[in-house]
């Protein structure tokens, strides 16, 4: 209820983009774990998840802040998204067998492990290879590259995900993806405003 009046005044300011991404975000997250064939459940789970939790997001934050949206949004939105996906890649990749023997048949399931480990490494280390783009796109100084002093961290995750085996490991391995989504979002957050 809290959820759906602060809604109302976002729609308000917003107009019908806000309305629409409401409605979206809503149906996504019901189909993500429910209805016949749940999103969670297949392989567009991490697509999913880069549209809402991250160009949804940030996106439809930016444009409630400026009542424009631009490719600078588009390219900050995708670095958060991709961060996200890797959030789900070692969730799958941990459940890869349980979810194997009863039909979810997740990205991870799809593609193995071998192949979920590039695309682990691909959706970690693409948001820093972005750092250069959103720089050009935003017009931006020095500060765009303050999110590298995070770097470290996912060089570890990417070590640590390639030689644990699945299973409770893997509960850290998640816990600090997120963390470094959000230091990641943080330290991207001041170098903008620098």
């Amino acid at each position: 209820a809290l959820a759906f009046c602060c809604g109302i005044y976002l729609v308000w300011h917003g107009g019908w983009p806000i309305f629409l991404l409401g409605l979206c975000s809503v149906a996504a997250g019901l189909a993500y774990t429910g209805g016949p064939r749940p999103i969670a459940y297949s392989a567009l789970g991490e697509l999913f998840v880069w549209l809402f939790f991250g160009l949804g997001a940030v996106m439809g934050s930016y444009y409630l802040q400026t009542l424009r949206l631009d490719w600078a949004a588009f390219a900050a939105a995708s670095m958060v998204g991709l961060f996200a996906a890797a959030v789900i890649v070692v969730n799958n990749y941990r459940d890869l067998d349980s979810d194997r023997k009863i039909g979810k048949n997740t990205l991870a399931v799809r593609i193995g492990r071998g192949a979920s480990q590039a695309e682990y490494a691909l959706l970690l280390f693409a948001p820093y290879l972005l750092l250069p783009l959103l720089a050009w796109l935003s017009h931006s100084g020095w500060g765009v590259g303050l999110p590298l002093l995070s770097l470290p961290l996912a060089l570890s995750l990417w070590q640590r995900f390639r030689r644990e085996q699945p299973g409770p490991a893997f509960n850290l391995i998640l816990a600090q993806t997120a963390q470094l989504q959000l230091g990641f979002g943080i330290l991207l957050s001041i170098g903008l405003l620098l």
